[in-house]
C-alpha cells in the first residue's frame, strides 16, 4: 500500500493473529518517496500486463485445474 507516493507499508502479514504470530509474517513501513514510487510502477507494470478472465473462459476450465483449486480450497488453512 502506498499513500501519496511517499509513505510505503508492504509485506506478507495480514493483520490477524495467525499471521502475525503463528506465521511469523511482517510488514514493513517506509517513508520514502523514491521507494515508493518504485513500488508504485512495478505493480502498474504488473496490472498492465494482466487480462480479465470472463466467467465462460473460467467455467471451460479443464478438469484438472478445477480438481487443483479444490484441493487448493481444502488446504487453505494449512498453506
Amino acid at each position: 500500500m502506498t499513500v501519496d507516493n511517499q509513505w510505503l507499508l508492504m509485506g506478507s502479514g495480514n493483520w490477524d493473529e495467525r499471521s502475525l504470530r503463528l506465521n511469523y509474517e511482517f510488514n514493513m513501513e517506509c517513508y520514502n518517496t523514491a521507494i515508493a514510487e518504485d513500488v508504485n510502477k512495478l505493480f502498474s507494470a504488473h496490472q498492465n500486463a494482466g487480462r480479465q478472465l470472463t466467467y465462460e473462459e473460467y467455467m471451460k476450465r479443464s478438469f484438472y485445474e478445477r480438481f487443483l483449486d479444490g484441493c487448493a480450497r481444502i488446504f487453505s488453512p494449512f498453506l
